[in-house]
Parts: structure tokens; sequence; C-alpha cells
């Protein structure tokens, strides 16, 4: 009789996981493309959860009013009770292009 005894988590976990990085791929290439425009990319992913859609994921101006209704509150919190809001990213910010590779999937 031969036992075996895998752990297979990590390749459910990839299975599951591989859509959700492809999408956050072109996520990340949309970001770049509007900066690369000097343009600026608002993220509300992380605020919307379940209720975001990839139509939200546009170029919008880079502009201080832009920005502001990016980071406002909107009312939504997390598990501890902290505000949850939109991430803006510009070109004009310290880290520029390279701060959209951190969008979170």
């Amino acid at each position: 009789k031969v036992e075996l005894d895998w752990d297979l988590t990590p390749w459910i976990e990839r299975k599951m996981n591989i859509k959700l990085f492809e999408q956050n791929k072109k996520r990340i290439e949309a970001c770049v493309a509007c900066l690369r425009d000097t343009l600026a990319f608002c993220d509300w992913r992380v605020p919307l959860e379940t209720l975001w859609s990839p139509e939200y994921d546009v170029c919008i101006e880079d502009t201080p009013e832009e920005r502001e209704l990016c980071t406002k509150e909107m009312g939504v919190v997390d598990d501890i009770g902290n505000s949850v809001t939109g991430a803006f990213y510009s070109i004009k910010d310290s880290d520029g292009l390279s701060g959209c590779p951190g969008l979170p999937f």
C-alpha cells in the first residue's frame, strides 16, 4: 500500500488567482498608459470591492479637483472602522509610473 500526502493548497490558489493576476496586469497597463499621457488614474477597486468593474479603470484629468474627488471619504470603512478611499496615481507624484505596479488585486 502506497500512501501519498501532498499539500495541494499552492496549486489550487494559483489556479484561483491566475484570473485575478491577469486582470490586475491589465489594470497596471491602464494606469501606466494614463500617466504616460500626462493624465491620472483613480483606483476604486479597494473601496468598491465586489461592486468594482473594469469600466471604472479609466484615465482622468490630473488636477487637484480630480485628486480630491478620488480620495474623498465616501462612507466606506474597513474592518476596524478606518475610512477607505480611492487611490490617486499621477506622474506628478514622487513615485510616478513606479506606483502603478502597486495596484492591489
